[in-house]
């Protein structure tokens, strides 16, 4: 489980990174997330044809779907790149710091 003691959970479980430490499990990771986001920009094509979604509203959600696509595409890339040079460390601990939270943890 996760450990709070000094405001940082010490490690991440199943289910959270810790399952994606390997990078054929991380590439599919993000693949399926560029995949949906894909289906994200089609669905908001399709809503602007239907006249469902004001003009503003539509160039400013594609330019964002634009940046998240090839932010993905590239994070992909590099992962490859690391994954074919053999420079891929599976052994990492994650750690997060709450210190932004202003709340004490219990």
């Amino acid at each position: 489980m996760e450990d709070w003691k000094d405001g940082r959970v010490e490690e991440w479980k199943v289910g959270k990174m810790g399952e994606r430490r390997n990078v054929n499990r991380y590439l599919q990771f993000l693949n399926v997330a560029l995949a949906s986001a894909g289906e994200s920009v089609s669905g908001l094509h399709a809503c602007k044809a239907a006249r469902q979604v004001p003009e503003a509203a539509f160039e400013e959600a594609d330019a964002l779907a634009y940046k998240i696509e090839n932010g993905l595409i590239r994070l992909i890339e590099r992962l490859q790149e690391k994954q074919e040079a053999g420079d891929w460390d599976d052994t990492f601990v994650v750690h997060e710091s709450n210190e932004a939270c202003a709340e004490e943890m219990p």
